[in-house]
């Protein structure tokens, strides 16, 4: 199903709805754009899978506590059946996890019945102690300095967006960041950089940003990513994300370099 679109959505939930068992999702997209659910989508969402008794299952490896220290589905106020996390729970070390509702995971569990058990197991590492401990220590960490750590790489990762964006209109490119969170995530860190070959005010489908016809993805993957390359920076999708690490200096010097290679390309374009 086309993301963000609601009519697409309950086409398929009418052709498809009795025979599916669930619907996995991005509430927030990330290598697809770093774009972000729009919630009547996501209540709708919910509404057709009760309707037709599948499971809503969010895919939160990318969103989960990066924009608070908690899911993205607590910003929308949705719960879903079953959640799917991983990256900054782990601390660093590899961890991922799976989260839900209390009747569903039951039936992961050594007391449910034979007929309707579904088989959960990991492999050699699954709860290392040592990967355990770091996961745990970095979410309390989170949680303890949530008002401090959040909207700061927020008001970094604004002023990236709006910098780059900026820099590229000042030197006749069009080009507009994906990554803000609007009225649901406003301490979002994320930065994605679309060369756009036509004017758009909103970018809301991957679509959007993965077609030729509409975004320069080869500039943005490819051309772009070498040139902040040569000027010491290792950007993802355009950018990326903005950590606690960074400094407000790092970020104003990758500001600079996007500067530079928009000033050079000028001369070619």
């Amino acid at each position: 199903t086309r993301f963000n679109d609601i009519q697409d959505l309950e086409d398929k939930f009418r052709e498809h709805g009795e025979r599916t068992a669930c619907f996995i999702l991005e509430p927030f997209i990330g290598a697809g754009g770093f774009i972000f659910s729009h919630k009547q989508y996501l209540q709708r969402a919910r509404e057709l899978t009760q309707q037709y008794g599948s499971l809503l299952i969010f895919d939160e490896v990318v969103s989960g506590f990066r924009f608070h220290a908690g899911g993205v589905q607590s910003l929308y106020g949705i719960v879903p059946d079953l959640t799917v996390l991983g990256k900054a729970i782990g601390g660093g070390m590899p961890v991922s996890a799976v989260i839900g509702k209390e009747d569903v995971m039951a039936l992961c569990g050594p007391e449910a019945p034979p007929d309707v058990k579904v088989k959960f197991e990991g492999g050699t590492f699954s709860a290392h102690p040592a990967a355990m401990l770091a996961g745990l220590t970095y979410l309390k960490y989170l949680m303890e300095h949530e008002s401090e750590i959040y909207p700061r790489i927020g008001q970094l990762g604004a002023k990236v967006r709006k910098g780059i964006e900026e820099i590229f209109a000042a030197h006749g490119f069009n080009v507009k960041c994906t990554g803000y969170g609007d009225s649901i995530a406003e301490h979002s860190s994320l930065v994605g950089v679309q060369f756009l070959k036509e004017k758009i005010d909103r970018i809301s489908f991957p679509e959007q940003v993965w077609n030729p016809e509409v975004c320069d993805f080869e500039l943005r993957e490819k051309i772009f990513k070498l040139s902040m390359l040569e000027e010491g920076f290792n950007v993802f999708h355009g950018y990326g994300a903005v950590s606690s690490a960074h400094t407000e200096s790092e970020i104003q010097a990758s500001l600079d370099a996007v500067e530079r290679i928009a000033k050079k390309w000028r001369n070619y374009s």
